[in-house]
């Protein structure tokens, strides 16, 4: 028999599942967005995720999603610096993958509405940032290895910076 702790936080999982799906059903038709979001709550409890993920046979998309949910769950808003969210964006391969990306801020909206009203737009300008072609002067240059990494991600740091800047300021 399980403790009423326990009860209650099985409760509320459920409850926020729920509430969850009836966000993300209305505005996607994406059954690997949704079967992210359902299992989302399921999968933070999960020791093993390699294993579990394994385990009940999920296709790659909807397992990548789930991971991209727990790793955007860790962010905090002292976070949402431009390297960390370059780095976490960068990982969605939105270049590749643009589905992927749209799919995880779908799925985010769902389960966090709230936190999702200051990040997505954080993580879209990243996007932005990471899409931007490279200025002549970069492409032209006589840089190599580390060093043309190291001015592609100053630059693109810089850009971010450009597009997060309120407004405003513009």
């Amino acid at each position: 028999i399980m403790g009423s702790e326990s009860a209650g936080h099985g409760a509320q999982t459920a409850g926020g599942m729920v509430s969850a799906l009836k966000r993300v059903v209305p505005v996607s038709e994406d059954p690997q967005v949704r079967a992210a979001v359902a299992l989302f709550y399921s999968a933070q409890n999960q020791s093993d995720l390699a294993a579990w993920l394994d385990e009940i046979r999920l296709d790659k998309r909807t397992g990548e999603l789930i991971r991209d949910l727990l790793q955007l769950s860790s962010v905090q808003t002292d976070e949402t610096s431009g390297e960390h969210l370059l780095d976490l964006v960068s990982r969605l391969k939105p270049r590749q993958q643009p589905e992927r990306f749209e799919g995880l801020l779908l799925a985010a909206e769902a389960i966090w509405p709230e936190r999702m009203g200051w990040l997505k737009p954080d993580l879209t300008a990243a996007r932005e940032a990471l899409l931007a072609p490279l200025p002549e002067r970069l492409a032209a240059s006589e840089l190599r290895g580390k060093a043309l990494g190291d001015a592609i991600r100053s630059w693109r740091l810089d850009c971010l910076q450009q597009l997060k800047r309120p407004r405003s300021d513009l």
